[in-house]
């Protein structure tokens, strides 16, 4: 019996989430099934990730530091369906990939 630990890797199971379904491997809702995707849902699944750094940035500001703005933000390109996205809400000065 081989030990592959790589089997068994959360690094392996996301990276298969993302060639067989990504939208769904973020947000398990049925609407974000790649089969059932349309322009709406693809809008949807954007604008809720926008929604969420709007909720961490107002929750941040709120309790623990009114004047708090980004020095680096952390980001991989991300390419779906041969798009790709950058967050509209942050400066692109502030965006760094975390990859070469």
């Amino acid at each position: 019996m081989s030990n592959k630990e790589s089997d068994f890797s959360t690094d392996s199971a996301w990276e298969e989430w993302g060639r067989r379904d990504p939208y769904f491997g973020v947000i398990t809702h049925p609407k974000f099934r790649l089969a059932d995707m349309n322009e709406q849902s693809r809008r949807e699944f954007f604008d809720s990730g926008v929604a969420h750094v709007d909720y961490l940035m107002r929750t941040i500001r709120q309790y623990v530091d009114p004047a708090f703005v980004p020095k680096r933000v952390w980001t991989s390109d991300v390419v779906l369906d041969g798009r790709s996205f950058h967050s509209p809400r942050l400066p692109s000065r502030l965006l760094e990939s975390t990859f070469p």
